[in-house]
């Protein structure tokens, strides 16, 4: 492919863009990241059985609540659905056989049930690959939680894909997923402990946790970071907003909603941080370069490339072709903030040469 052929090239104002999810040389990371998450949604609406019943919370006769002789009721054999995904199931006094309270489920298919994120299955009982898995697990009983999330990814993530390149991206949205994860753990620790504070969860440490929202949230804030003047349009209201008035809205939105314990207060811990997580790693995007490394070390030099040379060693003249696909390669995949100042200058100048003819 030649330098013209380039995306990079082609856009002749300059500005940055929202919404580019795809480009000659195939799919985006951000498109992959759709189709993943949509193609999860399916095969756990497909896979629905068995049926896995994850404990939720109990509501028990506070005579009986500190007692050792309860016994829960095995769900699959005594639940009682209470609403599409949700269930209940007798808890007993042994010695009586009297019901004292009932234990609620959250019935989910076995991507979900083994995929979600909790206080309990990731912090207690080390499951820390929750962390990843929970962000490309949706609700099953309706569209718009899906469908919301792909559409934010869909209009926001390719701008942030083309500053940061693809691999770098998809660092950068897992790592906002992460950090949402993690801030919903450590809200629901402190309710745990500490109870009904305003700010933080003090639903049972098992309640699920699943939905790429906080990467998303993560996404929004790097966009107003990136282009805080660009203007985005809602459908619904028919009204438009600069990306950075819009981002700010849904924070404090999530916030508040998180401080007065509404509903689907323990999402909007996730969106908050994400969101954080978003806004700081847009500017300091370098610190996700280790983010792959498990089997390799990225820091080593490049094959060809001296030691200590720190990205002056010699190397084809900057109006080689193939030294100029290298190095629009490496934006792709790095994103523009990877190129040393010999391969921004080398850049910049076979740019202006082919715009001046």
């Amino acid at each position: 492919m030649g330098i013209s052929d380039r995306d990079y090239i082609q856009d002749k104002g300059g500005s940055a863009r929202l919404g580019p999810m795809g480009g000659r040389r195939g799919l985006s990371v951000n498109l992959w990241l759709i189709i993943i998450n949509v193609g999860v949604f399916i095969l756990s609406g497909v896979w629905s059985s068995p049926p896995q019943f994850v404990f939720d919370r109990a509501e028990i006769d506070s005579t009986f609540v500190d007692s050792d002789e309860l016994a829960f009721r095995d769900p699959r054999q005594h639940a009682r659905e209470i609403a599409p995904g949700a269930a209940h199931a007798p808890i007993v006094h042994r010695p009586s056989g009297r019901q004292v309270g009932v234990a609620f489920y959250r019935v989910m298919d076995p991507l979900r049930a083994y995929g979600h994120f909790s206080t309990t299955k990731a912090f207690l009982e080390m499951q820390v690959w929750r962390l990843i898995t929970f962000q490309f697990l949706h609700d099953g009983t309706g569209i718009w939680h899906i469908l919301f999330n792909m559409i934010g990814l869909a209009v926001f993530g390719g701008l942030v894909e083309q500053q940061l390149g693809g691999r770098r991206y998809l660092a950068f949205y897992l790592m906002c997923g992460i950090c949402g994860g993690l801030a919903y753990l450590a809200l629901n620790l402190g309710g745990y402990i500490f109870g009904a504070v305003p700010g933080l969860l003090p639903n049972h440490p098992s309640t699920p946790l699943i939905g790429a929202s906080a990467g998303v949230f993560g996404v929004i804030l790097a966009c107003a970071r990136l282009a805080p003047h660009e203007r985005v349009q809602l459908l619904l209201p028919p009204v438009s907003f600069k990306i950075r008035t819009f981002a700010f809205v849904y924070v404090g939105i999530a916030l508040l909603n998180l401080f007065f314990g509404g509903q689907n207060a323990g999402g909007d811990a996730a969106h908050l941080g994400g969101a954080l997580a978003g806004w700081y790693f847009i500017k300091h995007n370098h610190l996700l370069r280790d983010f792959f490394d498990v089997f390799q070390d990225s820091r080593k030099p490049e094959r060809g490339r001296p030691r200590g040379s720190k990205g002056k060693a010699k190397g084809p003249a900057p109006s080689d072709p193939g030294e100029i696909d290298r190095i629009l390669d490496k934006v792709r995949d790095e994103g523009i903030d990877s190129l040393t100042d010999r391969e921004r200058k080398a850049l910049q100048s076979e740019t202006s040469r082919r715009r001046g003819r």
